[in-house]
Parts: structure tokens; C-alpha cells; sequence
């Protein structure tokens, strides 16, 4: 899936040229997300913010945000009360998905026209 060869491809950057210049949590956030959202998983907020690849209060900041926005619905743990879990919203999936499918379309127009 697109989302993920992104954050994959995005973790590979920082390996291969490792700076603090390319850092968007924001973006890194959204992806995860997306990748979960879609399969129809929710992730607790632990996860999100090891998917956003930055400091843990930097990664709420950017949930609250989301939240605020309307792209990031939260809820807690019928088990364990002290957990939340963290799925896009419908809105922000056809969002995020529109740019996805965008970006595969003009990836697919390039390596047409590199032939």
C-alpha cells in the first residue's frame, strides 16, 4: 500500500542521510494512521506517537491539533480505561487517500513517460 511505502521510504531517507532538516511528525503521523485507518484498525496513542517519530509531547501536540481539526477520532479502551486508540475520520481518509492515490497516479505517469 502507498501509505506505508511512504513511511517506509521516509524512514529509509533518515537512515541513508541522517539530519534533522526532513522532519514532519505531522505528515508521519497522518500516514500511520491512514495505514491503520484503512484496514480498520485503531492504535492506542503509545503507537501514534512512535509513528510520528518525535518526541512523545511533540506527537500529542499534533493529536490535539488533528482533533481539533476534525481529522483524528479518539476513544478509550473498554478494557482498560487508561487507554485511548486513534483512527483517521472519515473525512481525513478520503484526504489523505485522495493524495495518496494522486501521488501513485503521477508516479504511474512517470515511469510511463521514462519508457
Amino acid at each position: 500500500m502507498i501509505a506505508r511505502k511512504e513511511h517506509r521510504a521516509r524512514r529509509l531517507r533518515e537512515e541513508l542521510i541522517p539530519t534533522q532538516l526532513f522532519g514532519e511528525p505531522a505528515w508521519d503521523l497522518l500516514l500511520d494512521l491512514f495505514a491503520h485507518s484503512i484496514v480498520n484498525v485503531e492504535i492506542p496513542i503509545s503507537s501514534a506517537q512512535i509513528g510520528a517519530h518525535c518526541a512523545p509531547t511533540t506527537a500529542l501536540r499534533y493529536i490535539e491539533k488533528f482533533e481539533d481539526e476534525g481529522m483524528i477520532a479518539r476513544h478509550k479502551s473498554e478494557k482498560d480505561g487508561r487507554v485511548a486508540y486513534l483512527k483517521l475520520t472519515d473525512a481525513a481518509l478520503v484526504s489523505v487517500g485522495s493524495y495518496l492515490m494522486n501521488i501513485a497516479g503521477i508516479e504511474s505517469e512517470r515511469s510511463i513517460a521514462d519508457t
